[in-house]
């Protein structure tokens, strides 16, 4: 994105990057304004769904007649399980906040935990934007979903899928107690039926309504963890939390 050299594809619409940078001039280089200004737009609101004839005639989607299947970022991932969970500190501005990194992660520097802070849990669930960057100490989460290395510039964002993303959303012990959180959420909302806890869960993590097979199989994972791996009913209950936060529905958008 920031090398248009002699090895670069060519813009399929040139017409539309020229109305797009003299729009840009005639706003005063206002950004802001060009971001609106695309993002309003209909094309850009499109949904992913299907078209054959049009993907017969441009597979590639270089005529935008859909919108392209994408995955949220790093920071929208953190961001959207702190929502959904419901503690999501929406504070904004101030200096940035340390998140807390495990013992292992401190001591891959040189010298352990030098520089790296110990806020407070109010403040580590404020969103991702204000997570403090320290060049040598990547914060595990955000780098599994691609966050940009901070020796070099970066110009455009790549998204890739690989096992190191789930193991994270699974194993890791923020996810561990994002779940628990969720189901305290559940259980102020709709009480303890677990049905109706289920329901609630793939309501929030998708924002849609669930369908009936999807709801009798959170229920069934619940009923299969208490009595084949004799895990407690709260255990079991948070793992059904966890696997909702874990559904495909939840990282990508269409």
């Amino acid at each position: 994105a920031n090398n248009f050299g002699l090895m670069g594809d060519p813009p399929t619409h040139p017409e539309l990057l020229d109305y797009l940078a003299t729009e840009l001039v005639r706003d005063g280089w206002q950004l802001k304004k060009l971001h609106r200004s695309i993002l309003l737009s209909s094309t850009y609101r499109m949904s992913v769904q299907d078209n054959p004839q049009a993907a017969a005639q441009d597979p590639d989607n270089n005529l935008f007649w859909r919108q392209n299947i994408r995955r949220l970022s790093a920071e929208q991932i953190r961001d959207s399980v702190l929502a959904v969970t419901g503690q999501l500190n929406q504070q904004r501005h101030g200096p940035s906040m340390f998140v807390s990194l495990s013992d292992e992660v401190l001591a891959s520097q040189s010298q352990p935990g030098l520089g790296w802070g110990n806020s407070s849990p109010d403040q580590q669930a404020r969103r991702s934007i204000y997570i403090h960057v320290k060049r040598s100490l990547p914060v595990p989460m955000m780098s599994a979903f691609d966050f940009p290395e901070t020796d070099i510039s970066c110009e455009a964002r790549f998204l890739t899928t690989q096992p190191g993303q789930a193991l994270t959303m699974l194993n890791s012990q923020w996810m561990q107690q994002q779940a628990a959180d969720l189901l305290e959420r559940v259980e102020r909302e709709v009480g303890h039926d677990l049905e109706r806890q289920a329901l609630r869960c793939l309501e929030l993590s998708t924002s849609l309504a669930p369908a009936s097979d999807d709801v009798a199989e959170l229920i069934g994972l619940v009923h299969r963890l208490r009595s084949e791996q004799q895990l407690s009913d709260t255990q079991a209950r948070v793992a059904m939390c966890l696997v909702a936060l874990n559904i495909n529905s939840f990282f990508y958008l269409d």
